[in-house]
């Protein structure tokens, strides 16, 4: 898995939405593309980055 911003990608992979909320690139200077070994990317705005984190330490949690 990578995770890259995307305002320091080149051209126009560097613009897109979050898969989640819709926010723009445009808006949320801090979204991250997130490529998986599928070569499947999914963006995420800065907001919806942090409660992925924030749920996925809740179910590590869960889980142990």
């Amino acid at each position: 898995m990578k995770l890259e911003k995307l305002c320091n990608l080149k051209g126009a992979i560097r613009f897109g939405s979050c898969n989640d909320c819709n926010k723009s690139s445009k808006d949320d200077i801090n979204m991250v593309r997130i490529t998986f070994e599928s070569s499947t990317s999914v963006c995420l705005c800065n907001k919806c980055l942090n409660r992925l984190i924030q749920n996925s330490m809740i179910m590590s949690e869960v889980l142990l």
